[in-house]
């Protein structure tokens, strides 16, 4: 009679197990990091689209978390863009308009200091003070919305992409 000895090399399979969790970890922080990255050029992409001023004057972050999150911020600054962004500047009869936008009694002006010319109205009846105008986005919203949908796919897809790589 013959002994039939079967044993299992589970060494292999062991260190697998110890090395997923970190490689789970580090798919997940690259398809973070990948999808803010791509999250920051559609802010920019699409509200450029949306408002037709160009892209250069968005304030787009990716807010840096600590390594052990498991989130990812994009900031997109909405501070007042000025009128000179706009678009080419005119003035008209009874107002000053800068690409597709127009301001009902602005004009166009430079400050003594030399700065470029933007729009600038009246606060009251008299001459001083002025206020330089801004353009209001009110699409900011809807657009951060859309870019948030597309962000979570996108993470999504990007993750279970990484992970499948990382445990090949």
């Amino acid at each position: 009679m013959n002994n039939l000895s079967v044993t299992l090399e589970a060494s292999e399979l062991e260190r697998l197990l110890k090395e997923a969790p970190r490689k789970i970890f580090n798919a997940q922080r690259s398809a973070i990091r990948t999808t803010t990255t791509f999250a920051q050029k559609m802010l920019k992409q699409r509200m450029g689209a949306a408002t037709g001023l160009p892209s250069a004057v968005f304030k787009v972050y990716r807010v840096r978390s600590r390594a052990s999150d498991s989130k990812g911020v994009v900031w997109l600054g909405m501070k007042p863009v000025s009128a000179k962004y706009a678009g080419r500047l005119s003035q008209e009869a009874a107002g000053a308009s800068a690409g597709q936008y127009y301001w009902a009694g602005g004009f166009v002006a430079s400050m003594q200091n030399g700065g470029t010319p933007s729009i600038f109205k009246r606060k009251g009846a008299k001459r001083l003070p002025i206020v330089e105008q801004v353009v209001e986005l009110p699409m900011a919203q809807a657009v951060g919305a859309d870019v948030y949908q597309l962000t979570q796919s996108e993470l999504q897809r990007r993750y279970l992409e990484k992970l499948e790589a990382a445990l090949r």
